[in-house]
């Protein structure tokens, strides 16, 4: 496993179709065994032929299976061992009103793009290998908050609930989005399809 940094910390999103779990910082005791391609302890399974992808040695302003939102990029950096990215924020205006700030990294771990909608969706929003039961792993670090109100770091996974019904399908784009800071810096992302503990 590669040492992280004490300032970086691990969030780790799971997702099932009907459930949706935050695990921040899970003991090891709780894992699958497995290392995921940058050598990240993995905490449930993988199924065979699940979709999977881990930044590895790539640059995610290149390598079309990431994406930014407003035309960002991010610098490369190193501490220590680590090599990290750092990303900043770009201004917005949130849609439900207000002025803002934000950087999102976007995965796409089956390597399509969406061809559906919620209510177009065929099981599967871009092709029957999009992920839908997820684990998705980043380690990251937030720089000056600009707007303390909203100043967050989410994981966002296509699926769960959307408006009154439950989705039931795969999921072309996993996000790991920051509002409210300058910048973010994030190291080692990766998503991939597990197989979701039993009930």
């Amino acid at each position: 496993m590669n040492a992280m940094p004490a300032p970086l910390c691990r969030r780790t999103t799971l997702l099932t179709c009907t459930l949706c779990t935050v695990l921040l910082a899970a003991p090891i005791g709780a894992s699958s065994g497995a290392l995921d391609a940058d050598g990240v302890q993995a905490l449930l399974p993988a199924p065979p032929g699940g979709s999977a992808l881990a930044l590895s040695n790539s640059n995610p302003n290149t390598d079309k299976r990431f994406g930014f939102d407003y035309q960002a990029s991010a610098t490369a950096a190193q501490e220590g061992g680590l090599r990290y990215w750092k990303l900043p924020a770009s201004p917005l205006t949130y849609s439900s009103g207000g002025q803002g700030y934000t950087a999102r990294l976007h995965l796409y771990a089956s390597g399509g793009k969406q061809a559906f909608n919620w209510k177009t969706q065929r099981g599967y929003l871009s092709s029957p290998q999009d992920v839908r039961n997820q684990e998705f792993t980043v380690y990251v670090r937030v720089h000056e908050p600009l707007t303390p109100l909203n100043a967050q770091v989410t994981l966002k996974i296509r699926g769960g609930r959307h408006y009154d019904t439950l989705a039931d399908w795969g999921g072309w784009q996993t996000t790991l989005r920051m509002d409210g800071y300058r910048s973010i810096d994030f190291a080692l992302p990766s998503v991939r399809e597990i197989a979701p503990p039993a009930p």
